[in-house]
């Protein structure tokens, strides 16, 4: 096996590890170090990697995980080495079929992958999307320096691959910059370019020397980070020659370079050449362009201690409350828990009868909202015990006769507590607002648009804890939604009052290991740009933990 790379390997699959050392032999991928982990339970991932962060044989690391035992731990090792290295993971089971039903939106939209994408995200850790991935990403980091941004050129002798591979740039978020003045004057005045912009078509009959002199204005232009090179095998094109170009290019750059021989057995030659002198080398141009945005990415991770917040002044009348309802807390009672913690939400009222419901018709300003309140009905509208808009005592005791009968007609044996009466808010945008407890990696906090299509529409994004207002923030941009929150069509909105309350709820799951999930779907975010309001609400109690 040849001994080519610093990369050190480890699988906790046995016949995984096997096709990897396979694959690695055939495609000539040697490295320093591979390890079978098994059952972990000697040593495991994050023994492995607390080592390899300062062994100076490993530059790269890689790996197939099947689950992770420890989350925090896994993080603590995984930053330490991605402070440093690029880690490259391939997950299996990401799209593990068959997962129990859950209660809460939250605990639904926030599942196994997308909790374990984010604790990658939060330890800096590139996931891998199969093996042929995960090795072409570690060719490419042993082969070259990390771009300094996420700028490409592409300089090609041909057309068609241009376009297809700008096509590519743009669905990976890759730029191609428009090329300095002098490279552009240089290549006019030098070559017979078809076009001398970005990509740069240096036409079928380019030869070697053309492409030299692309690449060194290229690789000098002050507007580039990265190069990519596609050959097509055209009737004067000299691969070989060009290859060896290339080379003795790559020797000389301060910048990645990647290559592209469109073809097969014309090229093969030239894709040696390449390979054997430290140069990545790819089979489609496309790949090619995948590499450079995880190397680009790569730069961009903000490895950053995240600041602890301190314990709220109110935990431990908020933990007495949740410690009472012994599981079953009522609305009220958790808007009074969400309220103490700086959460705004709705004035609101339970009503068990008439005369309750006529008391909080008078308390509250209308005009009301009337919602059942039952711990066994979480989606409200679907059984006709939501109604909006009612305006005095009268018209509250009919909108109160009216859900409790069609709750009722639509589910015989449904346990009532009442009728919630709080107050309507005004026109809005819709949020949901979340948190679950994940058994691996502890506190998630999910963001994203809201409301009774809140499954459907599936525009979240979630973040492990601990948070912080930075945090919180990245969590914001990480949903669609947030564009229409920055000011879209002339709408204004309280961002930073939203990214408290995102704080709240973090800080509410961090500091109550008795909470398994929390939301608050909606939260109204008025047009007026002032108030944020959470009109709903529903917990879930891990009983086992109630002391």
């Amino acid at each position: 096996m040849p001994a080519k790379y610093k990369v050190g390997i480890f699988s906790q699959s046995g016949a995984m590890g096997a096709a990897m050392l396979d694959f690695a032999n055939g495609g000539g991928f040697g490295f320093s170090y591979f390890v079978s982990l098994g059952n972990k339970a000697d040593i495991s991932e994050i023994e492995l990697l607390t080592s390899w962060a300062d062994d100076p044989n490993v530059e790269v690391g890689v790996g197939y995980l099947e689950d992770v035992k420890d989350g925090p731990a896994f993080i603590k090792a995984a930053r330490k080495f991605t402070a440093k290295k690029p880690l490259i993971i391939l997950k299996g089971g990401m799209t593990r079929e068959g997962v129990e039903a859950a209660r809460l939106h939250t605990a639904a939209m926030a599942q196994d992958e997308e909790v374990f994408r984010a604790a990658m995200h939060e330890a800096g850790v590139i996931l891998a999307g199969n093996l042929s991935d995960m090795f072409e990403l570690a060719v490419s980091f042993s082969e070259n320096p990390i771009p300094k941004g996420k700028r490409l050129a592409i300089i090609s002798n041909a057309g068609g691959p241009s376009v297809v591979t700008a096509d590519s740039c743009a669905f990976e978020g890759i730029e191609l910059p428009d090329l300095s003045a002098r490279t552009v004057h240089e290549l006019a005045r030098s070559t017979f370019a078809a076009s001398v912009e970005n990509p740069i078509d240096l036409r079928g009959d380019a030869r070697d020397e053309d492409y030299a002199l692309a690449m060194k204005l290229a690789l000098l232009d002050s507007k580039v980070d990265g190069l990519l090179l596609i050959i097509s095998p055209q009737r004067m094109t000299e691969v070989d020659e060009i290859a060896w170009r290339i080379v003795d290019a790559k020797k000389k750059a301060k910048k990645p370079i990647y290559v592209n021989f469109l073809g097969g057995e014309v090229v093969s030659s030239a894709r040696e050449i390449c390979r054997e002198n430290g140069v990545s080398t790819f089979t489609y141009p496309e790949r090619a362009v995948r590499a450079f945005r995880f190397q680009a990415d790569f730069r961009e991770i903000r490895r950053r201690e995240v600041r602890e917040l301190k314990r709220h002044k109110n935990h431990q009348v908020a933990r007495s409350i949740i410690k009472f309802s012994r599981g079953r807390i009522s609305y009220e009672a958790l808007s009074k828990v969400l309220s103490m913690y700086g959460v705004p939400m709705a004035e609101v009222r339970l009503a068990r009868n008439e005369a309750e419901v006529r008391k909080a018709a008078r308390e509250i300003k209308p005009p009301l909202v009337l919602k059942i309140a039952s711990k066994d009905i979480l989606h409200k509208t679907d059984v006709g015990g939501v109604m909006l808009g009612i305006g005095g005592e009268d018209e509250a005791v009919a909108a109160y006769n009216k859900i409790i009968k069609n709750v009722k007609n639509h589910k015989k044996d449904v346990d009532i507590d009442g009728v919630t009466v709080m107050e309507m808010a005004k026109e809005g945008l819709e949020i949901i607002v979340g948190a679950k407890r994940d058994p691996v990696f502890g506190p998630v906090l999910l963001f994203g648009s809201g409301g009774i299509l809140v499954e459907l529409i599936a525009d979240f994004s979630v973040a492990i804890g601990p948070f912080d207002r930075a945090k919180v923030k990245e969590l914001m941009d990480g949903a669609k939604v947030a564009k229409i929150l920055r000011g879209y069509r002339g709408a204004k909105y309280n961002g930073k009052r939203l990214e408290d309350v995102l704080l709240s709820v973090g800080r509410l799951i961090t500091e109550h290991p008795e909470i398994d999930s929390l939301e608050i779907n909606p939260v109204i975010l008025e047009d007026d740009g002032k108030k944020v309001l959470g009109l709903d609400g529903r917990i879930e109690i891990r009983k086992n933990v109630l002391e």
